[in-house]
C-alpha cells in the first residue's frame, strides 16, 4: 500500500545552545525575521501555532541550551520551515555539542498495531547498522535521553497498542519513542546528533 508521503505530518524538535548573551526571545526575533512564526515558552508539551524556544534540562548548558519545537509540519511548506529556521540559527551563531539531539517527530494517528509492531521490529533489527551513521554519544547506551530499542516476544504478542505500549517499557527516552503517540499522536525517532544543517 502507497503512502502519498505529501500528507504526512511531522515535527522536529531542534536542542542546541545560543551564543553567550542571546536570549531566547532575541534568538525567537531571529527566527521570526526569517519568516517563520516563533515565540519564547516555559517548558511545556502543547503543540503551539509556531515554533516554539523552551528550555531543555538534557542539554549540558541550562542557560544557553535551547530548544525550537516546530509545530505540526507536512510536505514542502514544512521542509521549507525547517530550512529557514537552521539558516537563522546558523546566523545567529547557535552551535550544537554532545548533549544536544534531533528528534523528528511522524505523525501516527492512523497507524495500525501492526504497523506499530514492524517498525519497532525493523529498528530494533537495524539498530546497530543505524547507530553507524551517528555520532559515538548517541550509539548503544552511550546517551541516557535516547536509549536502545527492543522488540520483545511480549511485543510481538501484544493485541492491542495499549498492550504493545506496556510490553515496551513506556519508556519515552528510547531512540524510536511510541510513548509520543498518547500525548502527540506521533511516533518519535529521538537517535540523532545535535545538528542545525
Amino acid at each position: 500500500m502507497e503512502q502519498n508521503l505529501s500528507a504526512l505530518t511531522f515535527g522536529v524538535e531542534i536542542e542546541c545552545i545560543m551564543p553567550a548573551g542571546m536570549t531566547r526571545a532575541d534568538l525567537a526575533a531571529r527566527v521570526g525575521a526569517a519568516g517563520v512564526q516563533a515565540a519564547e515558552e516555559l517548558y511545556n508539551h502543547r503543540i503551539s501555532a509556531g515554533w516554539k524556544l523552551v528550555t531543555d534540562g538534557s542539554l549540558s548548558d541550562y542557560v544557553r541550551g535551547t530548544e525550537l519545537v516546530s509545530p505540526i509540519l507536512s510536505g514542502d511548506d514544512g521542509m521549507v520551515q525547517i530550512g529557514r529556521v537552521c539558516g537563522a540559527l546558523a546566523d545567529a551563531g547557535v552551535t550544537v555539542n554532545r548533549s544536544c539531539g534531533l528528534h523528528v517527530h511522524v505523525g501516527a494517528r492512523s497507524m495500525p498495531l501492526g504497523s506499530f509492531k514492524k517498525l519497532l521490529q525493523s529498528y530494533a533489527q537495524f539498530e546497530a547498522v543505524i547507530d553507524t551513521l551517528l555520532a559515538p554519544s548517541r550509539r548503544g547506551e552511550a546517551n541516557r535521553y535516547c536509549q536502545p530499542t527492543t522488540y520483545t516476544v511480549p511485543m510481538a504478542r501484544a493485541s492491542t497498542i495499549d498492550h504493545l505500549r506496556r510490553a515496551y517499557g513506556g519508556n519515552r527516552y528510547r531512540k524510536l519513542n511510541i510513548e509520543s503517540f498518547w500525548r502527540h499522536g506521533t511516533v518519535e525517532f529521538r537517535a540523532h546528533q545535535g545538528t542545525i544543517d
